[in-house]
């Protein structure tokens, strides 16, 4: 099975680790289905956990983030969801974030 998680069920596994939406997440890095991801959904993933609001309600820190972010890089499938004007934009983290997956690594949060 191949799903997308959206946004706010990633947030939700940040907020409460206990919760369904952890649960959900759990089952993506245990190989129980594949998680889709693009550049794009991982930019925003990035961009809401990130915010001051969110990191503390979740009691994590900045580098915590991150860390969060790489294993879903890691444990996802990259998938090209769209683009603007035929060009993808990408950051380093990013690229960075595909290239470990594509080593087959795999990071249980």
């Amino acid at each position: 099975m191949r799903l997308v998680l959206d946004t706010n069920v990633v947030v939700a596994a940040l907020r409460s680790p206990t919760g369904a939406s952890a649960a959900l997440l759990n089952r993506a890095f245990s190989g129980d289905f594949t998680m889709l991801i693009s550049v794009a959904l991982v930019l925003e993933y990035e961009a809401v956990c990130g915010q001051a609001a969110q990191r503390a309600v979740s009691g994590l820190g900045r580098d915590d983030v991150r860390t969060f972010i790489t294993a879903l890089c890691r444990v996802g499938e990259h998938v090209n969801a769209g683009s603007c004007g035929g060009r993808f934009f990408v950051t380093r983290r990013t690229k960075w974030c595909w290239k470990q997956r594509s080593m087959g690594e795999r990071m249980r949060w």
